[in-house]
């Protein structure tokens, strides 16, 4: 699939980046439409967990070491 393509070389490039400048999390917010629980279920499927932010309950975050196990 295109969608998950795309989001392992975003994931790729996230990581190189964290390790020039320090990170510890990618961030991302869920498009609240109506394709939300599809649109979820493909980034818990990729390893991001509901952030919690009672503000934005849409958020999503993958801790750094779980995207370098996923993508080895």
């Amino acid at each position: 699939r295109l969608g998950t393509a795309l989001m392992i070389d975003a994931l790729r490039r996230c990581l190189a980046i964290a390790d020039q400048m320090g990170a510890a999390a990618i961030v991302l917010d869920v498009l609240p439409d109506a394709q939300i629980e599809r649109r979820w279920r493909f980034y818990k499927d990729l390893g991001f967990r509901p952030l919690g932010d009672q503000n934005n309950p849409n958020r999503a975050y993958i801790p750094l070491p779980d995207v370098r196990t996923t993508l080895g």
